[in-house]
């Protein structure tokens, strides 16, 4: 039996804080009364938190739906580190080993499970929830659920499940972004039996927001950093670009390294670990960085281009301050960018009939003929196929996304197959082998020690684990299963290193393939008034503070204005000049028409003042009003 604490003390024991932050407590209070709850927190607001104290608070474990493997990962070590059992249920780990972490689960060995949603749909995985003693279920990313969100993903749809699974277990959905119609969405999706919504303020008092026209913007960034001390990081549209801007930055003696999901796992690491040390200055990077990144001296966040809409600009800016101090949030832009903005509804809600133009081809790309194909797997090659099809990479990606949307495929960017391997004869057969070939020999040996149930059906393997047991290398390991095979001594499937496309359904003919007209014209509307508001957010329409837009576009009516955004300094400039003409004109009139020197009034001024004061007397001669 665990040791019952209550919030407070399990916040001191595992934190070390004496108290929340604001809207955590009633959250945690909310979920251990057994409320269905939506937590809306802003980026670096505590969201773990709400879940991982209740969670600790009764015995039992929590199941915590995430999207990222990093995510889930990041978070496993985090609780580790605490000496708080948890573990990441993912696709890359072998078959037996998942088993073996699902049994310990049902024993009550961890107290955090995290897994995704692809993998809570699986009807197997399923069965097996229902031997836990689950005492909270956690839903990150929440906004998922929503098909009026930004970033919609169908499995998360599926997550009704759990009301089945859970009985009366309460469900705590956490998102750092959502509008009110997604708000209402998820709590519908997810079958509230009351609406309950606790939300923190969307203003970042101490994080400045502003949009700047450029010509170069490269020159702008060194500008921005040369003027603001400390960390930043600057957001790319594309990895080619990270690798140049980077580069740029670098020869302007500017510490900076590029970062993408193009790099290996261990560069990544590596770089993130160099820029979370301040060995790095800059991290220049696609959208792929920043998720669960938990640094709080980020001083500044510059996107080199817009992002696609406000909630992920409003996740990536948020970034920076997390400590509470000064901070910026750049957002540059050229003429070049009024263009791809214009072009974004094209590419995020194509024409339908573009959209089943690309089932067509994803068919005749797999050779899968009509009636054919039902529960089945295919490696899909992104760029192949978009170059055999002379399609657009960003339209095909949405495509697919939507054809996912409507029941037709699964289609998971970061979900590969593992290998495989299955006996194909006895063990008198085996040990006829043994001295025949010996370098097989030993592999054969490590399989049957490695993994019990080899014989009996296929099993999922790890080459690497394998190579590390034996003391050989990966290609040692790979050649001799490879020979295994070819002997037909084994059914060797080596693991897949592109995503896959999963057809729930055999393959329909376009004429008859499903389609909702009604809900995509209806998504495709909500998508568009949403994009000018960012794009008049962007442009400086109608704002007349950026902080109080970004709270009003979340429905936050809490708000006043920051005082500290490009908007309001503008404004407040403005003032001060129209003070400083008053104040001009009245020593004028008071001078009984003797003539006043420059320095009489400018005298005791701060040079900034100065400035202003030069700007107003400038102004005043080109219209005639003095003569200087």
């Amino acid at each position: 039996m665990t040791e019952v604490l209550t919030p407070k003390e399990v916040l001191k024991k595992y934190w070390g804080y004496d108290s929340f932050r604001p809207v955590q407590e009633d959250i945690i209070l909310s979920v251990l009364k057994g409320h269905d709850t939506l937590a809306i927190l802003p980026t670096g607001g505590g969201k773990s938190i709400c879940f991982q104290v209740p969670a600790l608070c009764s015995d039992g474990i929590c199941i915590v739906i995430s999207p990222l493997i990093a995510l889930m990962n990041d978070q496993v070590k985090n609780l580790l580190s605490k000496n708080i059992p948890a573990v990441a249920l993912t696709g890359n780990i072998p078959y037996e080993e998942q088993q073996a972490i699902i049994q310990k689960s049902k024993e009550g060995a961890y107290r955090f499970m995290y897994i995704s949603p692809e993998k809570l749909a699986s009807t197997k995985f399923q069965q097996h929830l229902i031997d836990f003693k689950i005492n909270l279920i956690a839903i990150d990313e929440a906004h998922c659920i929503s098909q009026f969100g930004h970033s919609f993903r169908p499995n998360y749809r599926k997550l009704i499940i759990l009301k089945s699974i859970g009985k009366n277990i309460p469900i705590l959905a956490l998102t750092a972004s959502a509008t009110e119609t997604v708000q209402l969405d998820i709590m519908e999706q997810l079958g509230f039996k009351n609406k309950n919504i606790f939300k923190n303020s969307f203003s970042r008092p101490k994080l400045s927001y502003s949009c700047f026209k450029v010509d170069s913007k490269i020159n702008k960034v060194l500008e921005i950093l040369k003027n603001v001390q400390g960390t930043s990081i600057v957001y790319c549209g594309t990895r080619k670009q990270t690798e140049e801007v980077a580069k740029m930055l670098a020869l302007e003696k500017v510490s900076a390294t590029a970062y993408h999901a193009g790099m290996s796992v261990e560069d990544r690491k590596e770089k993130q670990q160099k820029w979370s040390d301040n060995q790095i200055k800059v991290i220049v990077s696609t959208n792929a960085f920043g998720m669960g990144i938990d640094k709080g001296d980020v001083r500044t966040v510059i996107h080199y281009n817009p992002p696609d809409c406000m909630e992920n600009y409003y996740q990536e800016a948020g970034r920076a301050g997390r400590d509470q101090k000064n901070a910026y949030a750049v957002l540059l832009y050229n003429n070049d960018d009024f263009k791809l903005i214009n072009e974004l509804p094209i590419i995020k809600y194509p024409p339908i009939e573009t959209i089943k133009n690309i089932y067509q081809c994803l068919a005749n790309f797999f050779q899968l003929p009509i009636g054919v194909g039902e529960k089945q797997y295919f490696p899909f090659d992104l760029e192949k196929f978009c170059n055999n099809f002379k399609l657009d990479k960003r339209i095909v990606i949405q495509s697919l996304k939507i054809i996912e949307k409507e029941g037709h495929i699964d289609f998971a960017e970061d979900v590969f197959l593992q290998s495989t391997v299955e006996f194909l004869v006895d063990k008198d057969r085996l040990f006829a082998i043994e001295n025949k070939f010996p370098n097989s020999n030993m592999i054969i040996k490590c399989l049957l020690r490695t993994y019990s149930k080899i014989l009996e059906s296929a099993v999922s393997i790890d080459e690497n684990k394998i190579a590390k047991i034996l003391r050989k290398d990966y290609n040692f390991v790979k050649q001799e299963l490879d020979f295994l095979a070819q002997q037909k001594i084994i059914d060797y499937v080596p693991k897949v290193d592109l995503p896959q496309i999963y057809f729930n359904w055999n393959r329909a003919s376009i004429q008859a393939m499903k389609f909702d007209v009604e809900s995509y014209e209806q998504l495709k509307k909500n998508y568009l008034a949403n994009l000018q508001k960012f794009k008049n957010y962007l442009f400086g329409l109608d704002v007349a503070c950026r902080s109080q837009f970004i709270a009003l576009y979340f429905s936050d009516h809490t708000s006043s204005n920051c005082g500290i955004c490009d908007k309001c300094l503008e404004r407040n400039k403005i003032k001060l000049e129209e003070s400083i003409y008053t104040e001009v004109m009245e020593l004028i009139n008071n001078s009984k028409n003797m003539p006043l020197s420059v320095n009489q009034i400018i005298q005791g001024k701060t040079s900034q003042r100065k400035a202003l004061y030069w700007k107003v007397l400038k102004y005043m001669q080109e219209n005639k009003i003095i003569v200087i």
